[in-house]
């Protein structure tokens, strides 16, 4: 398992509340020791070196390098500052073809704070890069788009995965089928909601169980 976080403060408390609850849980940042250090973590990860770990924790920028064939589960603490880095991220998991999972936590409560987190720490990198006022201007609002961007495809309603492969394939969703449509698939089809089983997203998740309701609503009208 890998748990992405923003920052090394957030990695830091993080590490020590799950070394409370007895989740000893290494984590892997910048500033970690020397390089021999990081790499004898990286080493005990992917299980070349003892003693084996199989959980981390990693800040976004370091944990690109880490390249596990057989992470289960990839968990954000909070959406990164883009969608590209977002797909580059979860995409850590499942590296070897079998069924893993992706968990992106957010709170909308909070929105505006992590927002204005990731916005931070956009400009202290823009101000770092030593750029023209002009060029630091343009990086920074591309930026910020950026951040905007990833925000509104997390808080959106609808099914987080459509919209996910939307923004890469430029592909449309298709047309909402009729009530009459999906009765008739209901009596007479094999297909729908009832074969229904796998995880997608939140959204998903709740449409599905109000949609088993109201299947079980009409089969009893239809009993009788």
């Amino acid at each position: 398992m890998m748990i992405f976080v923003p920052t090394r403060k957030i990695g830091e408390a993080l590490q020590k509340y799950l070394r409370e609850q007895r989740l000893e849980t290494a984590f892997y940042h910048s500033q970690l020791g020397d390089a021999w250090k990081r790499e004898q973590l990286l080493k005990r990860f992917s299980g070349e070196s003892r003693p084996e770990l199989n959980r981390i924790i990693c800040t976004s920028a370091f944990g690109m390098g880490l390249d596990i064939k057989n992470v289960r589960l990839v968990v954000h603490w909070q959406h990164p500052s883009s969608i590209e880095d977002y797909l580059q991220e979860f995409g850590r998991a499942g590296r070897d073809g079998k069924a893993s999972a992706a968990v992106l936590l957010h709170d909308r409560a909070d929105a505006r704070r992590d927002i204005g987190l990731l916005r931070f720490m956009a400009d202290r990198a823009v101000g770092n890069a030593q750029l023209s006022p002009a060029d630091a201007l343009i990086a920074s609002n591309h930026k910020a788009a950026q951040i905007d961007q990833m925000a509104r495809l997390v808080t959106k309603n609808g099914c987080f995965r459509e919209a996910l492969v939307g923004y890469f394939t430029d592909s449309s969703r298709t047309t909402r089928r009729s009530l009459s449509t999906w009765l008739l698939e209901f009596v007479f089809a094999e297909r729908g909601v009832r074969m229904q089983t796998a995880d997608c997203c939140d959204f998903c998740q709740q449409r599905l169980i109000s949609k088993q309701g109201q299947l079980a609503f009409i089969g009893k009208v239809l009993a009788n």
